[in-house]
This record gives structure tokens, sequence and C-alpha cells, in this order.
């Protein structure tokens, strides 16, 4: 499963037990968009995270865009997520992917020449995986077993909240916000 690693239960306990924030009480898609990549900002502590959702490209065709994203502006932001590289692969495989450094990664898709780790976790509703949520740094081996534990459970969160809003992959792109912090 995409999601899953030792230690779940517990470590849910303990972060629920924090009370960071909760996704239950967003009342739409913006809402939740902008407090998830608010949050996942906190716990990664880097400046280029993005929240990718497959939705309606095109009348045939449905891609992986960004959605919400605390990106700087001397770094390249963009909305359209190619198919391919580490994203494509844990959509497509519906796995984790951390890479503790891209130089030794022939899949990394080098947007910000900076980045030297990466962690991609997928978002699954009903066992699908309908979107990411991407974290770069510019460190060699940056993302700890606890940061990783933590956006996998907020992949999780998000998940449940996306799916209680009724997102759908079949939306538009054009439907959906855009959020940047």
């Amino acid at each position: 499963k995409a999601n899953s690693y030792e230690g779940k239960s517990e470590l849910k306990e303990t972060y629920e037990s924090t009370k960071i924030f909760s996704f239950e009480e967003c009342k739409n898609i913006k809402e939740l968009l902008t407090n998830a990549i608010e949050l996942i900002a906190n716990h990664t502590k880097t400046d280029y995270n993005q929240i990718i959702l497959c939705s309606k490209i095109s009348l045939y065709e449905n891609g992986l865009v960004v959605y919400a994203d605390n990106v700087s502006e001397n770094k390249q932001r963009y909305r359209l997520v190619a198919q391919d590289g580490l994203i494509g692969k844990a959509f497509h495989d519906e796995a984790i992917i951390i890479v503790k450094n891209i130089e030794e990664n022939e899949l990394y898709f080098t947007a910000v020449l900076e980045t030297k780790s990466e962690v991609v976790i997928p978002i699954v509703i009903n066992n699908k995986t309908v979107g990411a949520i991407n974290s770069e740094s510019e460190n060699v081996d940056f993302y700890s077993d606890k940061v990783v534990k933590e956006l996998c459970i907020l992949s999780e969160e998000l998940g449940s909240a996306l799916k209680r809003l009724n997102y759908r992959t079949d939306i538009c792109v054009d439907k959906l916000p855009y959020v940047h912090i």
C-alpha cells in the first residue's frame, strides 16, 4: 500500500495528540490546499513543497497538476507536472519515493539546480492514487524518517479531506483553485 510503514499507528496517535491542524474543519478545496501546504512547509522546513493532483487537462486526457506550493520566486515554479520523473513514478507505482541524493537517481527531473534531495508521497482516495506531496531540499539526505512519516500521515488526512469535499480526477484543471503561499 502506498502509505504504509512501521510504527504508523503509534506515530498517528502522537501526531493527533499535538493537534497541529485538523483538515476536518476545511469547508472547501481552496481552504484545504492552503492549510495543507502551510502544514507541509512547516514540517519539511524547505521552500520547495507542492501538492499535485490529477485532473482533466484536455477533453481526452488527465494530467498531474500543481495546485498548491510554497516555491520561492527565485526557483522555477510550474503548474503542469510531467507524467514521468520521480513524481510520475510515485503516482503510477503508488509508491513513496525518497531520494537522498538526486545526482544518484536518473529519474530526477531537474526543475531547480539547487535541489539535492527529494521525497514524494502519494495521495490516495479509495485505494487509488490521485496525487502526490512533493518536497525538495538543497541538502543531501535531508528528510528524516520522522518527517517522511509525518508527510505520510498528512497525505492520508489530505486524501480523506479531498474525498469528503468531493474531489474527483475528472474535474477540469481550471475548476480547481491554485494556491501559492
